[in-house]
């Protein structure tokens, strides 16, 4: 069952898929529209999961459940299923754990490959992809510095 993000509490879990290329606004659009969809009908053992998601800066989704409806097994197994379905539809590669968006310097979003990370002296900051919770991904939460990534 479909909620607003603000619906989700502190404690509710969260799934990051950064996207291996930016997309546009319409395509992010359209990501989100057809991830609601899912996510209005998305269950665990016949009983909703309410839950939400974003597309950030056109880089990745962010799936959320409330801590009281998380999902099982089976239905994580759905929701991957649904990401790379929609990554194909858009010629995506969304299940890659080793990219990561960043912020440079001059505040230019991009995606990168983890392991340049270390070298990339241009990167500000980087989408804190160990999030495990909302709190985790939250304000200042959600970008942090390479060494705090990395440390």
């Amino acid at each position: 069952m479909y909620c607003t993000l603000e619906e989700v509490d502190a404690a509710g879990s969260v799934w990051i898929f950064t996207f291996n290329k930016k997309i546009s606004e319409d395509e992010s659009a359209s990501l989100l529209s057809k991830l609601k969809s899912f996510l209005d009908g998305w269950e665990r053992h016949g009983k909703p999961i309410k839950s939400s998601a974003m597309v950030l800066e056109g880089t990745s989704i962010i799936v959320y459940s409330r801590s009281e409806t998380k999902p099982s097994g089976c239905s994580l197994d759905l929701l991957y299923r649904e990401i790379q379905l929609m990554g194909k539809e858009l010629n995506l590669e969304m299940l890659n754990r080793f990219n990561v968006p960043i912020t440079t310097k001059g505040g230019v979003v991009e995606i990168i490959d983890l392991a340049q990370l270390k070298d990339d002296t241009d990167v500000a900051f980087v989408l804190n992809i160990k999030a495990r919770t909302k709190t985790d991904i939250s304000g200042r939460n959600m970008w942090l510095t390479p060494a705090e990534l990395l440390g």
